[in-house]
């Protein structure tokens, strides 16, 4: 095969491979945006509904099988019934974060997401940190920390 032909053949390969390349990345973009917003309006609305009354069912209830299956219920329970002395929410913050999709070999795909959140109660402001997985459609808490902002030591992690 002349010299000019393969170079138009191994020109037109990579631009094909460029051009799938650029296609599959705009997919994801897509897709990454559309769990960017699905993840954030799960936290929007797990947040309140977990501050407003210090529900530890509330919490229970929108997590993963793996938080609830290495939490101590009982501990949970107290370190709730210590932040019902925060009072009942007055506003909800809001959140800030984002989705990831992860490929492995070992695990096939993970979507998971880590935000920030904040709100007011009656007694002083919360910071909260989540991280999310989703699980057979579902989004899912896998891990809350609960910063009541007078507080500064390490005793306030579920």
């Amino acid at each position: 095969m002349p010299l000019p032909k393969m170079l138009r053949k191994t020109g037109n390969f990579l631009l094909a491979i460029g051009a799938l390349l650029a296609f599959a990345a705009a997919v994801m973009a897509s897709v990454g945006s559309a769990l960017d917003k699905e993840s954030k309006a799960f936290v929007d609305a797990a947040v309140p509904a977990i501050v407003s009354g210090w529900d530890v069912g509330e919490l229970q209830k929108r997590a993963s099988d793996e938080f609830n299956n290495s939490v101590d219920n009982a501990e949970l329970e107290r370190y709730f019934a210590i932040l019902r002395k925060m009072g009942t929410l007055r506003e909800y913050r809001g959140s800030t974060g984002e989705a990831q999709i992860t490929l492995s070999f070992l695990n096939d795909v993970a979507i998971t997401a880590l935000y920030a959140a904040s709100a007011d109660c009656d007694e002083g402001a919360v910071d909260l940190q989540l991280s999310l997985i989703k699980q057979k459609g579902q989004w899912q808490i896998l891990g809350i920390r609960i910063t009541p902002r007078e507080l500064t030591d390490d005793n306030n992690t579920i």
